[in-house]
């Protein structure tokens, strides 16, 4: 196992929840946006009131799938970096190796 620099680990931990935050913030206004809408359409009736319900439950599912988003995000962040720190540590890929993006399946 490879030592990281605490420094290195307490900014790879601020950039994460800073973005974490950031995102977090935007879904639950989206999501809040949404839930606000569907409580005005709840008191209107009839077509336009189904309609506005439809709206406000589509915006709060975009909010809510912002802040799933996020969390998948981070860790696809964290776990890529890593393996990243991994293969630094162990002195870089095999020769037969090609870290070439088009190669990955």
């Amino acid at each position: 196992m490879t030592a990281v620099r605490i420094s290195d680990a307490i900014k790879f931990g601020f950039v994460i929840i800073a973005y974490l935050i950031a995102f977090f913030v935007l879904g639950v206004i989206i999501l809040a946006i949404g839930s606000a809408i569907i409580g005005a359409g709840g008191g209107i009736g009839g077509i336009i009131g189904g309609i506005v319900l439809l709206i406000g439950a589509i915006i709060a599912i975009i909010g809510a799938l912002v802040l799933y988003g996020a969390l998948f995000g981070a860790s696809y962040k964290i776990v890529a970096d890593g393996v990243e720190q991994g293969i630094k540590s162990a002195g870089g890929l095999p020769s037969d190796r090609s870290t070439d993006t088009n190669e990955r399946t």
